[in-house]
């Protein structure tokens, strides 16, 4: 096994996993969907509550009662850990993601930490000669089981090395020559130590069943299982099929969360812990109603050009939506900022970012903003940070696009590299997890070829 080239898979599926926004489709949704979620106690789920005998509008009204339209972290962990990976191994999406199990620091003294075949011991030593060197020793003991053996990655912000634990005893990696940066890094966050919780083979079924979230036959039925299974959701069946909301059901400002089954829209689901994939808003431009969003090249293509921040007017955006299979939610502002929305001030604002680019540049932050707290299972805070600095180095381009410019804007200066940004951090003193849980301020602008573009549009608006 060409253990190079297994990290560049694995790079490369999470980068499209956790990176794509806007992508396949699938069929046979309703359109309008007005809900109630809440948790049934007896079953232990999530359930969507569904009044098909009301009147369109009196179920629309509900939407202002409606419970929190968010899963909380813990419950979501707690479901996708009950699909036991060492039971389980290659038939679960996003489980090619290593699991932190913990950092060793110089100084630190036996730091233990256990899988299901092993109990652990780590140090790491530094020789502090002209060229210095690190040298990590794990100690494995405990065997659980003959056939028993564990994949480890090693990694800070420099290196990445896989492990491979088949006895008891100790194991040492060396890291040479090592700078004054990475030196610095080892003092602050330590060497990482990762499980790969299904071992190397079986990683790379998790990493071809990840792909197939995107790339391969999905269908509603794979979708609903999955939100069940790794989110406790439940989605009851419907009878009622399209409705077209009349114009005087809809005003300037209400917003109209999408969602479908498709791997993208799932993936932005489980990324969140939410239960909608896409935002859009009703907006009055010129005296018509229109429905305004940012949007992205699809595979097929089940949304016409152009793409980027796009409006259309309300019935033809109806339309697009049912030939699109969309699932939408209205959600209408409540009196308090209602009473605040300025309608001349939006259509301005709309007529300005018209044709700016899909909002690439901010996306993860839907998903990381909370650090650790928000984080998809099993992706941690710790392996984001790797990852970060290993595609800043592979693909410059891309950790610009998609965090770069917002991670330097939550410092408040102009680093183009993960270096810069590591040696900003050590220099203030704040930690990787604080710095990407600082919130998103809506006047950063994100640039593309020199084009200055403003993000997060829907929140904007309501702000």
């Amino acid at each position: 096994l060409n253990k190079m080239k297994l990290t560049l898979v694995l790079l490369l599926a999470f980068v499209i996993a956790f990176c794509h926004s806007e992508l396949l489709l699938e069929k046979n949704h309703h359109l309008s969907h007005v809900y109630n979620l809440y948790k049934d106690e007896v079953k232990n789920e999530y359930v969507y509550e569904l009044k098909p005998e009301m009147d369109v509008r009196d179920r629309i009204k509900l939407i202002e009662s409606r419970r929190e339209d968010h899963i909380p972290l813990e419950e979501r962990k707690e479901f996708f850990l009950k699909k036991d990976p060492k039971n389980d191994a290659g038939e679960g999406g996003f489980q090619m993601i290593p699991s932190f199990k913990t950092a060793v620091r110089p100084g630190m003294v036996d730091v233990e930490f256990t899988t299901n075949c092993y109990s652990y011991n780590a140090t790491i030593t530094i020789d502090s000669n002209r060229n210095p060197n690190a040298v990590l020793t794990i100690t494995s003991g405990n065997k659980k089981g003959f056939e028993c053996i564990d994949e480890l990655l090693i990694a800070d912000q420099e290196h990445l090395y896989f492990m491979t634990v088949t006895k008891n005893g100790d194991h040492q990696l060396t890291f040479q020559n090592i700078g004054e940066l990475e030196l610095t890094d080892l003092a602050v966050n330590g060497m990482n130590i990762f499980l790969f919780q299904d071992g190397i083979k079986g990683t790379i079924v998790d990493i071809i069943d990840t792909l197939g979230l995107f790339y391969g036959n999905w269908t509603d039925e794979i979708g609903l299982e999955f939100v069940k299974d790794y989110m406790n959701i439940t989605y009851e069946p419907r009878n009622e099929g399209y409705i077209q909301l009349p114009f005087s059901d809809l005003r300037s400002g209400d917003y109209l969360a999408t969602q479908r089954f498709d791997g993208s829209e799932v993936m932005i689901q489980y990324g969140t812990g939410a239960t909608s994939g896409h935002s859009t808003i009703v907006v009055e431009l010129n005296n018509t109603l229109h429905v305004c969003e940012s949007t992205g090249k699809n595979t097929p293509d089940y949304w016409p050009a152009p793409y980027g921040i796009i409006c259309h007017e309300y019935n033809e955006w109806m339309q697009l939506a049912q030939n699109a299979n969309y699932m939408v939610t209205v959600m209408r502002l409540n009196d308090e900022l209602r009473a605040k929305w300025d309608n001349a001030k939006v259509e301005e604002f709309i007529y300005k970012e018209l044709g700016n680019n899909y909002g690439f540049w901010n996306f993860l932050f839907g998903w990381i903003d909370a650090g650790q707290g928000n984080m998809p299972y099993p992706l941690s805070t710790e392996f984001f940070a790797v990852l970060a600095s290993l595609l800043d180095r592979i693909n410059p381009e891309m950790a610009d696009r998609f965090y770069l410019q917002a991670l330097s804007h939550r410092l408040g200066n102009t680093c183009n590299t993960m270096d810069c940004i590591w040696e900003t951090l050590y220099k203030t003193g704040m930690s990787f997890d604080q710095l990407i849980n600082i919130p998103e301020n809506d006047k950063w602008l994100y640039s593309n070829n020199g084009l200055f573009l403003q993000r997060s549009m829907v929140c904007l608006l309501i702000n």
